[in-house]
């Protein structure tokens, strides 16, 4: 939208959110384009459960098929497979993790690194493979491991291991290397291998075939009876499923192949522009989903025919952001050129592309009142009028084209079906979530740019002038004619709005839009946007990258321009409870300006010791560090349960000195922490009290527990060390 003003939807939470007077506690944050780690595997469970790993220790966990997800991410650097075993989740890359609570939490079981793939095998059995040529055993669902016996000399990076039954397995990796098991892994031989190229995959399917996935192509067959199917226009695949007659490959070009006939032969079924994969797992005969580059899943649900993104960055170009809208305060909307619609559902983190309306069309505006029935608006081709709607979250949209030479510029969703949008001499209304739409051409004729409603009831549209309506946008009554073109207007509660546009124009109203007085923006720069988040406190931007905020109901305007903005033009704000957001053309993206977490650092840096039972405990922060919020916590997982420890603080820096068959990690002098307990999964932690002083300020921690089984003979464990910075 250009301007939105939430009410009934998100009232009480927007109480939570206020600017102060000197505005030290807020700062901007870029929402979009963004970041995000890279996916590198993904598995199911056979139900409705998914999991998808990556980088960064991501994961995002999904418990309706691959339609919506949550971030859990697990304390490791790197994870690159991921497998279920019954009720246990196992995890690996940059160590070996396990959970027990569906994919929530993960607890490190084993440090070796360079995890490529986990294989469960039966109800408690589970085998991993490693970069470094290493196979790992496992038959507690995963809570020890052991080094698997491999022929003399094998080396060779391993990529992929597969089991038929119990008995009979299959690794694969550099160089087209293959081993094989008959006696559940007591021994594993080399085999005679179909290519000298290195596999990225093996897998038999619920039959007798076997598959191997090469660079460009699959094997199928068995031993010394191996046909090939070459991938058409494909090279770098990476991963590959095959399901009955369904099978998906997928690499790094951003192509996915699709086997119609059990492997037998693979076309080409989907381009995602680039887009590197890296995962795929087929959930039933006609569902799968691909994980890959920035944290994007696609999903198909008619066997790889046609596939929707349902998570992560879109592949291409950022698009321009012309209007924003928001149904709570993680959900929010973005209307884009090329008709494209952005939604996250997690306060920016990460962004949805969906396909609202055709790539001519150019969309100006958005909103949802219950994140489900959306509206967009906009052009097509310059010279048709455009409303898309969707009514399942905008997985499908439909696009309805009008005739007339008149552009629709903004849209407000009031209730779950009812919504009310403005365009050139126009206002449009729909009933039913958006499948048709009424007009009304208020008089004197007016072009409308604007639209918002303070009430589901009470709202105003501007323009050329200032409209009125208090029926739900049925009716319009004219209030004023305006000064210049006015782009943008919002109100703060039913009296209390004000309305933004050419040259800097700043109108405020204070008795419900009878009368209207002009303010100094202290600009000339042409205002497009105003949003209004109490009765004295607003947010208005515009080209040149301009962005002004009031809290004295605009007495003064104060420049407050996030560092790195461009100079494009700023066309929407929207208000949720946990900020304000703001988003443009071309570079100047999306961004939210808010309390709390900006400069907020928590990091972990040295190294901690291997004690007695196999692996390091580490440090982890619980919490955010803002001074904002009442206390955090620095804990340690992994040390030796049932034990004691005791932590230390330095405000000084991080050191990197020997220390107890470890390294001592943080500078003195020292603060010393008290004696902690560990529990049963060698769980501790301290709370960290916080407070205004501490904002910028930077601590180091480390935890030193008993072990009294230490190889070493010193009888202590120590952790690595946590960097935590204080924000506002």
């Amino acid at each position: 939208m250009l301007s939105n003003t939430l009410y009934v939807r998100t009232a009480a939470l927007a109480l939570s959110f206020a600017l102060t007077g000197n505005l030290v506690a807020q700062t901007w944050t870029r929402q979009y384009p963004n970041t995000f780690p890279d996916l590198l595997d993904v598995a199911t469970d056979g139900a409705a459960n998914v999991l998808a790993v990556g980088n960064e220790g991501v994961v995002l966990r999904s418990t309706d098929a691959g339609l919506t997800w949550t971030r859990h991410d697990a304390p490791a650097g790197r994870l690159a497979a991921v497998a279920f075993l019954g009720g246990v989740v196992l995890a690996g890359g940059d160590g070996l993790y396990r959970s027990t609570d569906g994919g929530v939490t993960f607890t490190s079981v084993h440090p070796y690194q360079g995890i490529q793939a986990i294989e469960p095998v039966g109800a408690s059995e589970a085998w991993a493979v490693t970069s470094d040529g290493f196979v790992l055993h496992s038959t507690d669902t995963g809570a020890s491991w052991s080094l698997a016996p491999l022929p003399a000399g094998w080396f060779f990076a391993a990529h992929d291991v597969t089991f038929e039954n119990a008995l009979s397995g299959w690794i694969v990796g550099f160089g087209g290397q293959l081993l094989r098991t008959t006696d559940g892994g007591q021994t594993w031989l080399t085999t005679p291998s179909p290519t000298n190229w290195t596999l990225f995959g093996a897998q038999r399917d619920s039959g007798s075939v076997k598959f191997l996935l090469e660079d460009s192509g699959v094997y199928r067959g068995g031993i010394n009876n191996w046909s090939y199917s070459l991938f058409p226009w494909v090279t770098n695949a990476r991963d590959f499923e095959v399901r009955g007659n369904f099978g998906l490959a997928v690499g790094l070009s951003g192509r996915i192949m699709l086997s119609p006939n059990n492997g037998v032969n693979w076309i080409f079924a989907f381009d995602d522009g680039g887009v590197e994969h890296e995962g795929v797992v087929i959930l039933d005969a006609s569902v799968a989903l691909v994980v890959g580059e920035d944290g994007r899943i696609l999903r198909t649900s008619d066997s790889g025919v046609s596939w929707s993104v349902v998570h992560g960055a879109p592949p291409t170009a950022s698009p321009w952001v012309r209007g924003l809208g928001a149904s709570d305060q993680d959900t929010l909307f973005a209307a884009c050129t090329s008709g494209k619609v952005l939604r996250t559902d997690d306060a920016g983190a990460t962004w949805v592309e969906q396909q609202a309306g055709s790539p001519q069309t150019h969309l100006r505006a958005v909103d949802s009142f219950d994140g489900t029935n959306l509206y967009a608006v906009g052009e097509r081709q310059g010279f048709y009028p455009t409303f898309c709607y969707s009514n399942d979250g905008g997985l499908n949209w439909n696009e309805l084209n009008q005739l007339g030479m008149y552009d629709i510029w903004d849209v407000e969703a009031i209730d779950h079906s009812i919504a009310v949008a403005a365009s050139d001499t126009r206002i449009w209304r729909t009933v039913n979530g958006g499948a048709t739409w009424t007009s009304v051409a208020p008089l004197p004729f007016t072009d409308f740019h604007s639209i918002a409603f303070a009430t589901q009831t009470s709202g105003w549209a501007v323009g050329t002038a200032i409209f009125r309506t208090d029926d739900a946008g049925v009716t319009w009554t004219f209030q004023a004619d305006a000064p210049v073109p006015l782009w943008g207007v919002s109100f703060g509660d039913i009296d209390h709005g004000w309305a933004v546009g050419e040259g800097g124009t700043i109108l405020r109203t204070v008795d419900g839009g009878v009368n209207w007085a002009p303010q100094t923006a202290g600009t000339t720069n042409s205002l497009l946007t105003v949003t209004a988040l109490t009765a004295d406190t607003a947010l208005a931007a515009g080209v040149n990258g301009t962005v002004l905020i009031t809290t004295d109901g605009g007495a003064t305007w104060t420049p407050s321009v996030p560092a790195g903005l461009s100079t494009d033009p700023i066309n929407a704000s929207v208000q949720t409870s946990n900020g304000v957001w703001i988003g443009g053309d071309a570079d100047a993206g999306i961004w939210r300006f808010a309390s709390g977490n900006a400069g907020c650092v928590v990091q972990s840096y040295c190294a901690g010791k291997v004690h007695s039972l196999g692996y390091a405990a580490y440090m982890a922060l619980f919490g955010v560090p803002s001074v904002s919020l009442p206390l955090v916590s620095v804990g340690v997982r992994d040390a030796i349960p049932n034990t004691i420890g005791v932590g230390f603080r330095s405000v000084v820096g991080p050191a990197a000195q020997p220390l107890l068959g470890g390294t001592l990690c943080v500078q003195g002098p020292l603060t010393r922490l008290p004696i902690v307990s560990f529990d049963g999964y060698g769980f501790a932690y301290y709370s960290v009290p916080m407070d205004p002083s501490m904002i910028g300020d930077s601590h180091w921690y480390q935890v030193m527990y008993r072990d009294v089984n230490a190889s070493d003979g010193t009888g202590f464990g120590i952790t690595d060390g946590i960097r935590v910075t204080f924000c506002p």
